[in-house]
């Protein structure tokens, strides 16, 4: 489910272009632009500053894979999408596949910023369809409750 700009969620599929998200700004992290993936070297020790804010569906891209992982046994995703996470106290955003147990990843699930410690990761060996979103100007939603940056098409 996505969580929408009023706080109610929405599953994936009935999204439509144009819909507001909720969304979190933080004062030093970047806007992608074109296909420069400016999150891959960004980093912050705090979340001084950061608001919860909204931001617009402009881009829904769909695609199948042949496997796919669940996180604490309830967000299924696959390899390439960014999480916020909170490791060795630093904050910043690391695909899927580069997660730990013990990384902690931002919720909105109280309406302030909670982390949720990663306390499994599965692989999941099957064809799975997906939903690739992508908002602006944020580049940033919460996608199962938890903060995710957008994927670029492909």
């Amino acid at each position: 489910t996505i969580t929408m700009a009023d706080g109610y969620t929405k599953k994936i599929e009935e999204l439509a272009i144009g819909e507001k998200l909720l969304a979190l700004t933080l004062p030093t992290m970047p806007l992608d632009f074109d296909d420069n993936d400016t999150w891959v070297d960004w980093e912050t020790e705090t979340l001084e500053g950061a608001e919860f804010t909204t931001t617009t569906l402009t881009d829904i891209m769909f695609d199948w894979y042949e496997k796919y992982y669940k996180i604490n046994d309830r967000i299924k995703v696959t390899f390439e999408h960014p999480f916020f996470i909170k490791h060795n106290n630093k904050y910043e955003f690391k695909k899927v596949d580069e997660l730990i147990i013990g990384d902690e990843i931002l919720t909105d699930t109280s309406g302030s910023f909670t982390l949720e410690t990663i306390t499994s990761i599965e692989t999941i060996e099957e064809e799975i369809e997906t939903v690739n979103l992508n908002v602006e100007p944020s580049d940033v939603y919460f996608a199962g409750g938890v903060l995710v940056h957008n994927v670029h098409s492909k």
